[in-house]
């Protein structure tokens, strides 16, 4: 093997490019580092992804992360399209400001990056270089998501941001499913076979035209001026208030066609470096402006497409070639599937490995069927599972039962589920009232969130939709949600709060004696206070409109008995009342 020539670069990658976020050559915590070492040169093939393998071990006094790597190219494959190149690179996320050491394992053998043993394959000459940096505290330009810290399960029933200590209530687009399909990315072409809408054009792609208004000078771009069509669609996303995004990155055999992480359609274990990397210029922007990423590995179509869902070599790989990209990101969620077609043993195998495998503790769960039955034999075998964090379900009926039913199961059986509704029944763009019906109906049974999906036969197709404008109202709705719950006091008590709906006469989430949320569609409503004698504020939240906080009839009422909440500040189909301590 021939000798490698060693350089390591560290920058800042908290942009599209290094130059843009490096203050002062500082480095800070959350926000991530990337190091590049140059060798030979290699072109994208099966050996390149399968037979080497870069890790990088990352400690302090305390702690000990172990980093994947991957193949980079000529290390701007973003922008140069390159497929070759002599550059590897390892992207680290410090969670803690002080000293940080590391030492890089780069090493050689048959399969070896599907491997989790640190002593096999062969080394190779930059193996073993160790040094060492030093990392501030947060940026105080920090943006979004990096501000935060990394979003992660610690075992309750609601994500946290590690840095702030924030609970996260999500909400936002459950579509188009296929939104990477997009025609600025590298390689990326509509397959014949799937589920075809005319909407797209003959090349079946998106083309997000509509959101280049969106788009602002010094939001990034590739290739000169690609990508401002997509980015402009996050920026109007965020703009609106929503916090998240759900889409598959591989639909081969799917609805889609369009979306896949490899050099071609009917590769399986040769990447795109240069889509990839555009991929994450999109991941970061999403994450900078307050937008986590629900990350679907698979569609139902093609969950067994690799090993036949078993954990073989070339799924082992696939999921570490996409941690290894992706991983370093604040904010995102690894889900399994939409809709699996593998059985629980093999999801809770790939679900082990991806535990394994990603150094920072992201959630980690599964999409389901679209029925009762199917729900009932897809999460029973995965409850109490020690890496399983989460249902992330599709549920077309009684809502609120369905996600209070999932929370109670999963606590009695010793590990707390995260609960959101990621897809219920189409919705056409007029029907506002059914979106924020359907995230209450979540949240106040103790569920994380709740995303629209687009769905057939309501204007505008799930996997064709180019506007995000067509459903504008429904993000207004959303937000008027998310900003209760995530800039109010009522955020931190968020895992001590639990369905009550016995307590009144709404669906209610509460810390009893401290705070109730009660969501209501009644003119008369009351509250059972019997246990607790002191004074409670009351507060209507108008769900409908933008008028935040409002007073009705009844301000303030004593505790020690069923107490009536008097009228609300108006007339309307429903309310959110807001009693507290």
């Amino acid at each position: 093997m021939r000798q490698l020539v060693f350089c390591l670069i560290i920058a800042i990658l908290h942009g599209c490019t290094s130059s843009q976020s490096k203050i002062d050559g500082t480095l800070f915590k959350w926000e991530p580092i990337t190091m590049s070492f140059i060798g030979p040169n290699f072109t994208e093939s099966s050996e390149v992804f399968r037979n080497y393998r870069l890790n990088v071990t990352f400690y302090n006094e305390k702690d000990t992360l172990i980093v994947p790597g991957y193949f980079a190219a000529d290390g701007d494959a973003a922008n140069t399209s390159a497929n070759s190149g002599n550059i590897w690179q390892v992207v680290f996320t410090p969670t803690k400001e002080g000293v940080w050491s590391y030492k890089v394992s780069f090493q050689y053998g048959k399969d070896l990056a599907a491997s989790l043993d640190p002593n096999e394959g062969k080394p190779l000459a930059f193996d073993g270089e160790t040094g060492n940096f030093e990392v501030n505290g947060i940026n105080p330009n920090a943006k979004g998501a990096y501000a935060k810290g990394k979003l992660i399960y610690v075992g309750q029933r609601y994500l946290q941001y590690t840095g702030t200590g924030e609970w996260l209530i999500k909400a936002g687009p459950g579509g188009p499913e296929n939104f990477f399909g997009y025609v600025d990315f590298d390689s990326t072409f509509n397959v014949s076979g799937g589920i075809n809408d005319s909407a797209l054009g003959p090349d079946g792609l998106h083309k997000y035209s509509p959101h280049i208004q969106d788009w602002k000078e010094g939001d990034p771009v590739w290739k000169g001026d690609k990508g401002k069509a997509i980015v402009g669609s996050i920026n109007y996303l965020a703009e609106k208030g929503v916090n998240s995004l759900y889409l598959v990155v591989n639909n081969v055999n799917g609805d889609g066609r369009d979306c896949w992480p490899w050099a071609g359609y009917n590769d399986r274990d040769i990447y795109d470096v240069s889509k990839l990397a555009q991929w994450n210029i999109v991941f970061k922007h999403m994450n900078e402006k307050g937008i986590q990423l629900d990350f679907l590995f698979w569609e139902s179509e093609n969950t067994t497409l690799l090993n036949n869902g078993n954990l073989g070599v070339e799924r082992k790989i696939y999921y570490r070639e996409l941690l290894a990209r992706f991983g370093h990101l604040p904010a995102i969620r690894w889900n399994i599937s939409e809709e699996p077609t593998a059985t629980p043993e093999q999801i809770l195998a790939d679900v082990d490995f991806i535990s394994r495998i990603d150094p920072y503790g992201h959630a980690v769960g599964v999409h389901c069927g679209y029925t009762v039955e199917r729900r009932d034999n897809e999460y029973p075998p995965l409850l109490g599972k020690e890496n399983f964090d989460g249902a992330f379900m599709q549920c077309h009926e009684n809502l609120h039962d369905e996600v209070k039913r999932w929370l109670q199961k999963s606590e009695k059986s010793g590990k707390k589920w995260v609960v959101s509704v990621d897809e219920s029944l189409p919705n056409h763009p007029a029907d506002i009232e059914k979106v924020r019906r359907e995230f209450w109906e979540v949240v106040t049974a103790g569920g994380e969130g709740y995303d629209v999906y687009f769905g057939y036969g309501t204007g505008t197709c799930d996997i064709a939709n180019e506007d995000f404008r067509n459903r504008d109202k429904k993000w207004s709705q959303l937000a008027i949600g998310l900003d209760f719950f995530n800039n109010t006091e009522l955020n931190q008590l968020l895992p001590y709060m639990k369905n009550y709906d016995d307590l009144g006469t709404g669906y209610i989430l509460a810390k009893p004696g401290e705070m109730y949320v009660m969501y209501t569609t009644l003119d008369k409503n009351t509250i059972d206070l019997t246990d607790f004698t002191q004074e409670f504020e009351i507060d209507w939240l108008d769900i409908n409109n933008e008028s935040g906080l409002l007073k009705g009839s009844i301000e303030k009422v004593m505790g020690g008995q069923i107490v009536d909440l008097g009228n609300a500040p108006s007339t309307k189909t429903d309310w959110v009342v807001w009693i507290h301590y």
